[in-house]
């Protein structure tokens, strides 16, 4: 398994490389479903953000929702594994497999050409993942296939009612 540090010295330079800020993945419960957010290169790749959050979809079967805003795309997944419907230059990248075991994600990617090279390399620069094993790398006409390993998360929503009027009670419920 590569670290984010080892993923950085290698490609952390090359100009054609767009590193993810940060990546998270939210669990439920049941352990049947992630929220996954991320964060694309420097804050300000708009087109690639968009990008993923048109094709995943398409690709994955794993995916129930795709929501882009800006450089900051959210998939709903369902945990588990499905064969993408890959096409060159049309659909070149999804999600493979969700598997959350215990506090961790693993998130299993693949794509094609550049894609390929972006679901196992650009990933794997973002600031909070435990590691990414890289099972093959990509680039031109070939697979990259890359597991990334990062902490799961559960969200917690709380809402405060300040609305309250003395000798009234509440002006909503």
């Amino acid at each position: 398994m590569m670290r984010r540090e080892d993923i950085v010295s290698q490609c952390g330079d090359l100009p054609y490389m767009t590193p993810f800020d940060k990546i998270f993945a939210l669990v439920d419960d049941t352990g049947n479903a992630i929220e996954l957010h991320e964060y694309h290169a420097r804050g300000m790749c708009d087109g690639g953000a968009a990008w993923d959050c048109y094709h995943f979809p398409r690709t994955s079967r794993l995916i129930r929702a795709g929501i882009n805003q800006g450089a900051h795309n959210t998939f709903i997944l369902s945990t588990g594994k499905e064969k993408l419907d890959l096409i060159p230059g049309i659909c070149g990248a999804g999600i493979e497999q969700a598997v959350i075991s215990g506090d961790t994600v693993s998130i299993t990617y693949a794509g094609l050409a550049g894609a390929g090279v972006s679901v196992t390399m650009g990933r794997g620069m973002a600031s909070n993942i435990s590691g990414v094993e890289i099972h093959s790398m990509g680039g031109g006409a070939k697979l990259g296939r890359a597991t990334m390993h990062l902490p799961a998360y559960r969200k917690l929503v709380f809402g405060v009612d300040d609305t309250d009027i003395p000798g009234e009670g509440a002006t909503w419920s």
